[in-house]
């Protein structure tokens, strides 16, 4: 549309020497006028454009999203993920997720704040540049969760839980990786004025931000150019945000085939019944090994399981987010030396499109899980179950036990099956403590009796008599 301008303004040159004088060159200032009134129009219906594709997509993303958040934050809360390292990882990447979510629905969509309301207030800039930090945690969390299950499915023997004060190191030196990262928001200036020359003498305030390799700010004209990084920046986002991460699950897919899937872990052939000693020291010796075995065989499903989840969520956050890195790399770097007043505009908006769709992988999630995952469905379905069991709904559904409730169902009924018995016993031991009293007292009383029967008729009366007299 800048092209369609310009040779518009061409198309008014005039042979009639009454009109601007523009150089040498006459031109019709009506003409110019349709001219630059065309173009308003065109460029005001290209940023309405823009601005309800932002809106749409923010509005389904937010929707998908949150529900999807939610989810995974109760999944992630229960077992066998509750308390484990990749668990809690899981756990706080979902929870750093929701922030860019609302930040883009918020500052993006022009729904509550418009750029004029950013340029003009500090701690709406501060909060708008703050989404940069929140996606690069959400990075390092996903970098963190697969170095993680690489480092405990090589070098560990069997699958420790991590103490909470390691796993709070490595999560304060990944956040403290981020802030680094995005030193620019703290270097520059979050608010910059620039006077205006003019004989009003006035002054031009905007939020600096970033985009590409360059610094400028996002107005109702798209985005402008105020200066450039002095490296690559696009180059360096696309390989910590991109190549990195990628480069850590083709390693962690690598070890999960090597040592996961094709050659069980050896502690699993350490388990086997070794049949010696007396008939039972066979028997412990079979029971302990079936318990051992059940129990490595639940914990071999339940590293499957956290495996499945962080390398879903690194494949699609890296697909959608190297999308983004390409396309603001190629605008950034080849930028067309003609002006073309509507172009920035266009780049500005795709560019907050592809940043939205960058989001798409923390929107994924949760169904992406659900789809891939028979645990994780299952686990959705039990939860679903109890909060229904708790709504009137539950008289128009059946529930059944999930094998997860089963097992929980079992051991409950393992404890109340062996509470029962110790008082079956306790009740057994006081009935037979009171059995052998009464034999006591009925052994004496009998020897009384017979006492009795022996004694003389004599004394018997005298006995008798000192009775009658006592009473």
């Amino acid at each position: 549309m800048g092209d369609d301008l310009f040779l518009c303004i061409e198309s008014c040159r005039s042979t009639n020497t009454s009109g601007a004088l523009v150089g040498n060159e006459s031109y019709d200032l009506e003409c110019i006028t349709k001219c630059s009134q065309h173009h308003t129009t065109l460029y005001q219906s290209t940023a309405e454009k823009y601005t309800h594709i932002l809106q749409i997509i923010a509005v389904v993303l937010i929707t998908f999203g949150l529900i999807g958040k939610v989810f995974n934050c109760i999944i992630f809360l229960r077992k066998p993920l509750r308390g484990t390292t990749t668990g809690v990882l899981l756990l706080l990447k979902t929870i750093f997720d929701t922030f860019p979510l609302l930040w883009t629905f918020i500052f993006d969509t022009k729904f509550f704040v418009q750029d004029d309301q950013i340029n003009a207030s500090k701690l709406i800039c501060v909060l708008s540049r703050s989404s940069d930090i929140f996606v690069s945690w959400s990075i390092g969390f996903v970098i963190l969760a697969c170095t993680v299950r690489l480092i405990t499915i090589i070098h560990s023997k069997r699958f420790p839980q991590p103490t909470p004060f390691h796993v709070s190191v490595l999560i304060l030196s990944m956040m403290f990786c981020g802030l680094i990262y995005n030193w620019h928001l703290f270097y520059y200036q979050n608010l910059v004025t620039v006077p205006v020359i003019d004989d009003k003498n006035r002054s031009f305030t905007y939020c600096n931000v970033l985009f590409g390799r360059q610094m400028g700010y996002f107005s109702f004209g798209g985005f402008l150019a105020t200066q450039e990084f002095l490296y690559n920046a696009p180059i360096v986002n696309f390989i910590v945000s991109s190549l990195i991460p990628f480069a850590i699950v083709a390693t962690t897919n690598i070890v999960i085939i090597v040592y996961v899937l094709k050659a069980p872990p050896k502690r699993i052939t350490r388990l086997s019944l070794h049949a010696n000693g007396t008939n039972k020291k066979i028997a412990v010796h079979q029971l302990t090994s079936s318990a051992q075995h059940a129990n490595n065989q639940v914990t071999k499903k339940d590293v499957s399981y956290e495996t499945t989840i962080t390398l879903t969520t690194s494949c699609v956050f890296l697909t959608t987010n190297s999308i983004a890195s390409i396309y603001v790399y190629v605008k950034s770097s080849h930028r067309s030396n003609r002006t073309r007043l509507t172009e920035d505009l266009k780049t500005s908006n795709v560019y907050l499109i592809l940043r939205m769709l960058t989001l798409i992988d923390t929107v994924l999630e949760f169904y992406i899980y659900f789809l891939t995952g028979k645990k994780f469905r299952e686990e959705v379905y039990q939860v679903i179950r109890e909060i229904l069991q708790y709504t009137p709904l539950r008289k128009y559904f059946k529930f059944t036990q999930t094998p997860t409730a089963l097992r929980t169902l079992s051991r409950n009924y393992q404890k109340q099956h062996i509470h029962n018995n110790k008082q079956s016993t306790g009740d057994t031991y006081s009935l037979m403590n009171l059995t052998n009293n009464s034999t006591d007292t009925l052994n004496q009383q009998q020897q009384q009796l017979e006492k009795l029967l022996d004694t003389p008729e004599n004394e018997l009366k005298e006995t008798l008599d000192t009775i009658e007299s006592s009473v």
